[in-house]
């Protein structure tokens, strides 16, 4: 496999491999901070009650949780911008399998990150689901 320019390659590789870590490390760095400022809130305040302690504890798994499934799904469209930018400069696809159902399936993992967020809320978060149910029971006939 030979490539065009090395120089064009190199630039629009680094840009799509920087572009999704610099976005990871800055989703890590800020709710690293959030939950380093809850836990330094929870050890200054004595009298924190257990339903507060829970309530933070379901946070820190709620930013956990989502967190990991967004990159979790963002990462094979990446992986597919990666695999067309080598494509686009060797002059041929550099997969064996079919382009077409890796990027189908890419999309579709975008969108079900979309779709489970409201799953994964309801699961973690107690006040989710009664705001939820109050939601829809405003709707009944």
């Amino acid at each position: 496999m030979e490539f065009k320019d090395m120089t064009a390659i190199t630039v629009a590789l680094s840009c799509d491999i920087l572009s999704f870590v610099v976005c990871l490390c800055i989703v890590f760095f800020l709710y690293t901070m959030i939950i380093c400022r809850m836990r330094k809130d929870e050890n200054t305040l004595a009298n924190t009650s257990t339903a507060m302690l829970q309530e933070r504890k379901q946070v820190v798994v709620l930013l956990v949780v989502t967190t990991s499934i967004f990159f979790v799904c963002l990462f094979p469209t990446y992986m597919f911008q990666f695999a067309r930018v080598l494509s686009i400069m060797a002059e041929t696809f550099i997969w064996t399998f079919w382009p077409e159902t890796f990027s189908m399936l890419a999309g579709m993992l975008l969108y079900f990150n979309s779709a489970i967020n409201p799953v994964i809320y309801n699961i973690t978060s107690a006040k989710y689901r009664e705001a939820f149910k109050k939601a829809f029971d405003e709707w009944k006939c």
